[in-house]
């Protein structure tokens, strides 16, 4: 499969002096088509927010050699992508997936959903009769005691037994989404901890267009400006500076140790200080104290679901890397932790040189 690296999400543009660079309209790229982090990484949650939580299913690691939609989770792409606000049928209209030949265990966040989940989720299953819908009456006959297959589902989850039993208890593989009424049009961010799905754990979901999101339509469309040259680590006293966080401004000086690009026009002089000579405070809420509430210093070029960073400089030859992070949050009605740093990275995205462009 080919991949292309991000270049110009909303803004198609051609990069002078760059042959790596690609020009892609926004409908041809898909987290399908990106690259996944190049290098391993991942990180614990503090015992604090574990303890809030019950539980550290949001830890995780990953080892540098998985896809991006591996890497990724739904609650990663919160804000401006919007993903839980996809229901199944929107992503097959969009993909071309058919849901009839789709088992239900291809839905990740099926696997730690309870009979009380599925009708807080899905409303319309409280009236439903239990045996009329296969794979809850065989979650029910498996659980032990038999149960009347006329009784309504929202009567019986009723019943704080009942209603934990978990869709795990039988082989989800062998249901289509197709025997489970209604999940096809339900909103994936109504199930349980939604937020923690990988991308790759959706149907379909990796190969929506980025510009198909629900929240695309608000997203900003990116200003291009002139890279005028490339400075090493040996840099400091950085104090024209462009890049930094939503927490602490898009201005953050850098004293010592500062590689970065200079622009030229339209942001004559502007520092765009690398990632990696400079951390700064990120984050928000119970979540931002992960990684010690710092993100590496960027900029939104493409609105808050991911941050964009540079990263290595090479003075000699005048280019630069950089990469993409995201952040992880949960903020519902009822439980809002907040969101991490952008942290989570980097994902290989559009290297720049000295009179080609950047996107800011």
């Amino acid at each position: 499969m080919k991949r292309f690296i991000l270049t110009a999400l909303f803004l198609p543009v051609t990069l002078a002096g760059n042959a790596q660079a690609q020009v892609l309209p926004a409908q041809q790229v898909t987290f399908e088509s990106l690259l996944g982090p190049r290098t391993p990484g991942g990180f614990t949650l503090p015992p604090e927010i574990t303890g809030l939580l019950g539980s550290d299913d949001l830890s995780r690691t990953w080892t540098g050699t998985e896809t991006l939609s591996d890497v990724l989770w739904l609650g990663d792409l919160h804000g401006s992508l919007a993903p839980g606000q996809f229901t199944l049928n929107r992503i097959s209209t969009l993909t071309g997936l058919d849901l009839e030949t789709v088992s239900l265990d291809s839905l990740a966040l099926l696997e730690w959903q309870t009979l009380g989940d599925l009708v807080t989720a899905m409303p319309g299953l409280a009236s439903v009769q239990s045996g009329s819908v296969p794979v809850v009456r065989d979650v029910l006959t498996s659980s032990g005691p038999p149960t009347n297959n006329q009784a309504r589902l929202g009567d019986l989850v009723q019943s704080p037994s009942v209603a934990a039993l978990p869709l795990a208890s039988v082989d989800l593989s062998a249901y289509n989404l197709s025997d489970l009424t209604g999940l096809a049009d339900t909103p994936l961010q109504n199930f349980r901890d939604f937020e923690r799905t990988p991308l790759s754990g959706v149907p379909g979901l990796s190969s929506v267009p980025l510009d198909q999101f629900p929240g695309a339509v608000n997203l900003p469309a990116p200003t291009p400006a002139i890279v005028d040259i490339v400075f090493s680590d040996a840099e400091g006293d950085i104090q024209r500076a462009i890049s930094g966080s939503y927490e602490e401004g898009f201005a953050v000086p850098c004293q010592t140790n500062c590689a970065h690009i200079e622009l030229g026009a339209p942001f004559e002089g502007a520092q765009w200080i690398s990632g990696l000579s400079q951390q700064v405070r990120g984050g928000h809420g119970v979540l931002g104290q992960v990684n010690n509430g710092l993100e590496p210093t960027g900029r939104h070029p493409f609105g808050d679901a991911f941050k964009v960073a540079v990263l290595e400089t090479d003075e000699a030859t005048g280019t630069a890397e950089t990469g993409l992070f995201f952040r992880f949050c949960i903020e519902r009605q009822f439980l809002d932790l907040g969101c991490t740093p952008y942290f989570i990275g980097p994902v290989p995205w559009l290297p720049v040189s000295e009179e080609g462009l950047a996107l800011l």
